[in-house]
């Protein structure tokens, strides 16, 4: 499985690979922005979507817009990690179509949870 991290906190980007390595997934795209995200979106075959709703370029919100908006890709599973605990905010994602809203700080049994979760289903 290709997971595709989106994270303009190189600490954090280090942090959250640390994470999903450590739970066996080794095969992790890095984008610092959506741009550069929905960018590597369209060149590979992405099978899990990680972002941060604070990205720059195109917020983490847009992106998940972007996706769910395109046909080859509006079917994979998209997770929004963030501190964003607002009521607004979580609406606005489920709306968009996210698949998981995780809140920060989390541990490695919640995101691997969440991972068996979306593809046992």
């Amino acid at each position: 499985m290709k997971i595709l991290l989106v994270e303009n906190s190189k600490n954090m980007r280090k942090i959250l690979k640390g994470i999903l390595h450590h739970l066996g997934y080794n095969k992790i795209v890095e984008a610092d922005n959506g741009r550069i995200a929905l960018t590597l979106l369209k060149k590979e075959k992405i099978n899990l979507i990680i972002s941060s709703w604070y990205i720059p370029k195109i917020s983490g919100l847009d992106l998940l817009k972007a996706v769910r908006s395109d046909k080859s890709l509006n079917s994979t599973p998209f997770f929004m990690i963030t501190y964003q605990a607002e009521k607004e905010k979580i609406i606005s994602a489920l709306e968009a179509g996210v698949s998981r809203y995780i809140l920060m700080p989390f541990t490695s049994e919640v995101l691997k949870k969440n991972i068996d979760e979306i593809f046992t289903r």
